[in-house]
């Protein structure tokens, strides 16, 4: 029998993962296959994806990633809009990035789980209260 679907938040790195296409990405696709029909990455997040592809490539290729992205099927953008009372809260009342906020943001006001690349840093930020935020480190992927 398998798992039912579902939807999850992406932050940035894990996308880039995707793309890179790595182990971790490749781990992470599979999970993608068998578990989820929906991915949501909100604006902020995409812009972020945008910055560091264009930062080790260039500007266009920075461009077919945000057309690949929005066309591939597998990726809902979320407006900003929709997050953006959230996102100030969770940064004031938490040490974390602006972009992992916005990721966290998303996936409280719709009610799902966010998925993270653990970091150092990130874990060391998150880990305490990641229960609470509902957060999902690529690792703990089974």
């Amino acid at each position: 029998m398998s798992m039912k679907k579902r939807s999850m938040v992406f932050d940035s790195g894990v996308v880039i993962d995707i793309l890179l296409g790595n182990n971790e990405g490749k781990k992470i696709e599979r999970f993608i296959e068998e578990n989820l029909d929906e991915i949501i990455i909100n604006e902020l997040n995409l812009e972020e994806i945008k910055y560091i592809v264009c930062r080790k490539n260039n500007i266009e290729k920075a461009e077919e990633v945000e057309v690949f992205l929005k066309s591939s099927g597998y990726f809902n953008i979320f407006p900003l809009a929709k997050i953006r009372g959230e996102i100030y809260r969770l940064k004031c009342k938490y040490t974390i990035s602006l972009a992992d906020a916005s990721s966290i943001a998303t996936a409280k006001i719709l009610g799902i789980s966010v998925l993270f690349r653990r970091l150092f840093r990130r874990e060391k930020e998150i880990e305490p209260f990641k229960k609470e935020l509902n957060v999902i480190f690529t690792d703990e992927l089974v």
